[in-house]
C-alpha cells in the first residue's frame, strides 16, 4: 500500500500565522492611509490665537454689496436761506429803470437779533403820483416776501431811495421812506386783499420825505 503522509500541524500553523500577520500589517497601511486621506479632506481646526500668543481679533461683518451702478452719494448740503431770500427779494423788487442806479442797494440780516434791513431805489416814472405809488408798492413786496420766507425775522427796516435836487439845483439820492415792521405786523398781513395806499399807514415807525407823501 502506498504509504500517505499526513501535514505536519505545526507548520501549517506557522503558514496561517505568517499569512494572518501579512494580511494585518497590509490592513493596518490600508486604514493608516485611509486617515491620512480623509484626514486631509476636513477643514483644519481654528487656531486658538489667545494659545499661539495673540489677541483675538474680531471679524469684521460682511458688507452689503451695493448695486455696479449705485455710487456713493454724499449729502448735499443745506441751501443758504439768507442768500436765498435776498434772491427773492431781489426778483420781488425788479431791476432798476434808472441809470447807474442799483434797485436793492443794501441787503442786511442779523442772525443774532433777526432784524432784516433793507434799501431800494424808487423807480421813476412818468409822473409824481406813478412814483409815489410804485414805492409803496415796492415796500407792499418786501413785506410779502417776508412773510413767505422761511426766515425768522422779527424787525425790518426799510429805506427807500430817490434822486432829489435841492435849491441849488444839485441831485443827490437820498432816502424819502424810512420805515419798520414788526414781525408779527407782518404776519397778520393778508396780502390778497391788502390795499398797496395803506402800506405807510399800518406802522407807527415810519418818515416819509414831503415829496413823497401824499
Amino acid at each position: 500500500m502506498p504509504t500517505t503522509t499526513k501535514p505536519d500541524a505545526a507548520a501549517s500553523l506557522r503558514a496561517i500565522g505568517s499569512w494572518a500577520k501579512r494580511h494585518k500589517i497590509l490592513a493596518t497601511i490600508a486604514v493608516l492611509l485611509l486617515i491620512g486621506v480623509f484626514g486631509n479632506l476636513l477643514p483644519d481646526p481654528p487656531v486658538n490665537q489667545e494659545r499661539a500668543g495673540h489677541s483675538p481679533t474680531e471679524v469684521p461683518a460682511p458688507r452689503a454689496e451695493s448695486s455696479a451702478t449705485s455710487k456713493p452719494s454724499t449729502p448735499a448740503p443745506a441751501p443758504d436761506q439768507v442768500a436765498e431770500f435776498e434772491d427773492d427779494l431781489r426778483d420781488a423788487l425788479g431791476d432798476s429803470n434808472r441809470e447807474d442806479v442799483e434797485r436793492l442797494s443794501v441787503f442786511d440780516y442779523d442772525k443774532r437779533t433777526k432784524v432784516l434791513s433793507v434799501q431800494f431805489a424808487i423807480n421813476d416814472n412818468l409822473s409824481e403820483g406813478m412814483i409815489k405809488d410804485g414805492a409803496k408798492m415796492a415796500v407792499t413786496d418786501i413785506l410779502e416776501a417776508v412773510q413767505e420766507s422761511d426766515l425768522k425775522i422779527k424787525d425790518v427796516n426799510i429805506d427807500a431811495t430817490f434822486s432829489m435836487v435841492d435849491d441849488l439845483g444839485n441831485a443827490s439820492e437820498d432816502t424819502v421812506v424810512r420805515a419798520t415792521y414788526p414781525s408779527n405786523l407782518v404776519d397778520r398781513i393778508n396780502f390778497e386783499n391788502f390795499d398797496f395806499e395803506d402800506v405807510y399807514d399800518i406802522t407807527d415807525n415810519i418818515f416819509v420825505h414831503p415829496a413823497l407823501q401824499d
